[in-house]
């Protein structure tokens, strides 16, 4: 498992690497941003990430990363509980809040579409074919899920707040508490917007009302 991971976050490195030496101007922009607390993530690199190191395991028809300022919208081809699934939606991350036991992220989700991708018989595919799912209130629909993630620590109407620590595996790594324990006493994300060309990131220290 760990052979695995250092793997995949060596070919992440890899291809962040690739999009900067193809791209120099980026790394110029963003020293400036952090002058002013203000860090630009250029969505020609996500897109280049999302082509070059996401697990075709997961996507295995690809991820498609587009913008619908200010949310950032994603499509892929993927297989759920046996069910192949052509999907897109759009998200906003609306709080990011690091503490030492805690990383939590609250997501806006909207403009969710579901089309079948293949034939399937699976009680998913019937819901999916069938039109009854509200997919305007997701966040009411994944508060209901009989088995919900214990990442999932809130959901309602159309935001779901994820806790990056309780991750299977993440949980239980010492290094991820000692790093999350370290990011709350330095940093704090006030907001986190898309415009058409880049993901700003816009930061803040405790001392100036993250903590």
């Amino acid at each position: 498992m760990l052979t695995s991971n250092a793997v995949k976050i060596g070919e992440v490195i890899y291809a962040s690497c690739g999009f900067l030496y193809r791209n120099p101007s980026e790394l110029v922009r963003a020293a400036r941003g952090l002058v002013g607390r203000r860090l630009s993530v250029p969505l020609a690199g996500l897109r280049w990430l999302a082509e070059h190191a996401t697990p075709r395991n997961i996507f295995p028809f690809g991820l498609r990363i587009d913008v619908a300022p200010p949310f950032i919208r994603l499509g892929a081809e993927l297989n759920a509980m046996g069910t192949p699934i052509k999907a897109s939606f759009s998200f906003g991350i609306e709080r990011v809040a690091i503490a030492a036991d805690s990383v939590q992220v609250s997501v806006r989700l909207a403009d969710i579409d579901l089309a079948l991708a293949g034939h399937s018989v699976s009680p998913l595919a019937v819901l999916i074919k069938s039109g009854v799912l509200d997919l305007s209130r997701p966040g009411d629909l994944v508060h209901h899920l009989p088995a919900r993630p214990q990442l999932i620590v809130d959901a309602c109407e159309d935001r779901i707040v994820f806790d990056l620590l309780k991750i299977p595996g993440v949980s239980r790594n010492p290094t991820a508490r000692i790093t999350a324990s370290l990011l709350s006493s330095l940093i704090h994300i006030e907001s986190i917007t898309a415009d058409d060309h880049h993901l700003h990131v816009v930061l803040a220290s405790p001392e100036d009302g993250g903590g």
